[in-house]
């Protein structure tokens, strides 16, 4: 069934990336980075979720603290997000000598990372 779910997700992805067609082939280095930022940010809410079920598990979730557990998640993501935006965008400008495209990398990396650690793991919240 979750295979079935991430299938309808990723065609969701596809479609938004061939929104920006237009601009991949102005700028064939999005294609090559695309994959490391959407892989980062699929790993990154992976281990939330992990964490979430395993915690949910336990009984150390429930509507009294996960606001709490979500600014510590929100916290993690925004320091993982700049640490490893910027050494991704060092490494892209190495690569690719273009400082704008660097940023954008890094920038992209961080606010994907905490899109993950934030969105649809909190079922807690709401109960």
């Amino acid at each position: 069934m979750w295979l079935s779910v991430n299938l309808c997700t990723a065609f969701l992805a596809s479609s938004v990336v061939g929104h920006f067609e237009g601009t991949i082939d102005k700028l064939v280095a999005l294609a090559v980075l695309l994959p490391i930022v959407a892989g980062l940010g699929g790993n990154a809410g992976t281990q939330v979720l992990a964490l979430m079920v395993r915690c949910l598990a336990l009984g150390q979730v429930g509507a009294s603290n996960a606001r709490t557990l979500l600014w510590k998640e929100v916290r993690v993501a925004l320091l993982n997000g700049v640490m490893l935006g910027s050494v991704l965008g060092l490494i892209v400008l190495a690569w690719f000598h273009s400082p704008g495209l660097s940023a954008v990398i890094a920038i992209a990396l961080t606010c994907n990372l905490l899109a993950s650690a934030s969105t649809r793991r909190w079922p807690a919240a709401s109960s």
